[in-house]
């Protein structure tokens, strides 16, 4: 990793965000000259980006018209749209301001669905074209960790859990620390090694998922089993090979940890 002057401003779109909100913090912390923008600004809009841009440095594009796999079911092509025009607007206005370093995150959507159906392992060559990515937002942001979180915690009172298909899905799933660890890894390198996968090699089940927040609230709901509604890719896992290749490898905090904080989060709200 190189030497990065904390001098160096910083754009963080989208700091209203989950991820956004704890990289700035991060970045405040850590002695970066942060800016940032209210939350009601147009983003869709160019020349809010062009003006928002301008004597930066370094840009992160956390910001997008995202939520989960229901949200984008029943919304159909508008959040693409939306989250379209916000990355062509802060790549013209990056350009134009003639930014140093801008970091764009997509969701592990931007792979293609039968390569996910059939088990691969996705590695960040098999994002060449021709591009078939799951559903119309694969290129953007995409939720599943609060939303079981939350269920669990209604749980509590309710005595049962919503789970959308049989509960075999799986996913990998990075605690929001190491996150941010990672991506400020790619960030502070002197060398851009490509596109790379940020996100973590252990592969659970939607009902490993459920069953360890449960034991971290200490019930035994009734869980109820939802055919009808849609959950993307059956399975899904990442290769980590590339990242840890040039950036190396860390002991990252584990599932039970991970959802133990984020359900202490969502109580203390």
């Amino acid at each position: 990793m190189g030497t990065i002057s904390k001098s160096i401003k910083v754009l963080v779109l989208g700091h209203g965000g989950f991820i956004g909100r704890n990289l700035t913090k991060y970045l405040r912390e850590h002695g970066y000259n942060v800016k940032t923008l209210p939350r009601d600004k147009d983003l869709t809009d160019y020349n809010n980006v062009v003006e928002a841009t301008r004597n930066v440095d370094w840009v992160f594009s956390m910001a997008a018209d995202m939520g989960g796999v229901g949200y984008f079911s029943e919304q159909n092509y508008y959040p693409p749209i939306n989250n379209f025009l916000i990355d062509l607007n802060v790549l013209r206005a990056c350009e134009h301001n003639k930014v140093k370093r801008l970091f764009y995150p997509a969701s592990a959507c931007a792979y293609s669905t039968h390569l996910m159906n059939d088990g691969y392992k996705l590695a960040e060559h098999m994002l060449d074209y021709p591009a078939e990515p799951d559903q119309m937002y694969g290129w953007e942001k995409a939720k599943f960790p609060p939303q079981i979180a939350y269920k669990a915690i209604r749980a509590v009172k309710s005595g049962e859990i919503e789970v959308w298909g049989d509960g075999t899905q799986t996913r990998t799933f990075l605690y929001i620390d190491d996150a941010i660890r990672k991506i400020m890894a790619v960030m502070e390198d002197d060398n851009y090694w490509g596109p790379v996968n940020i996100g973590s090699s252990k592969e659970v089940t939607v009902n490993d998922v459920v069953k360890v927040c449960c034991d971290i609230l200490e019930i035994k709901p009734q869980i109820k089993y939802n055919l009808d509604k849609p959950v993307g890719p059956k399975r899904r896992r990442c290769s980590n090979e590339k990242y840890n290749k040039h950036y190396g490898k860390y002991d990252e905090v584990s599932l039970k940890n991970g959802f133990t904080q984020l359900i202490k989060y969502i109580q203390n709200e």
